[in-house]
């Protein structure tokens, strides 16, 4: 069930929403609300110059893995922290 995230710059980054809605409360209320997103499979952040494809990666890494880069390239988890 993919679910597309359409940006200002207009890279489209895919991400599977079961990914989302199993690691992620927030995506798994939206998802399941039956809103606009969740029917078109479509996240449109056209309208919002703050996220680009690098930070939204980012994030979506993070609620796939637990993981993200931190300074230095070096991997962090949420238990290092």
């Amino acid at each position: 069930q993919p679910l597309s995230f359409h940006l200002f710059d207009g890279t489209v980054l895919h991400f599977d929403s079961r990914i989302l809605k199993a690691r992620s409360d927030y995506f798994r209320k939206m998802l399941e609300s039956g809103c606009r997103e969740a029917a078109e499979g479509r996240v449109d952040l056209t309208s919002d110059t703050s996220i680009g494809p690098t930070s939204l990666g980012v994030v979506l890494r993070f609620i796939a893995t637990g993981a993200f880069l931190g300074p230095n390239d070096v991997e962090m988890t949420t238990e290092k922290l």
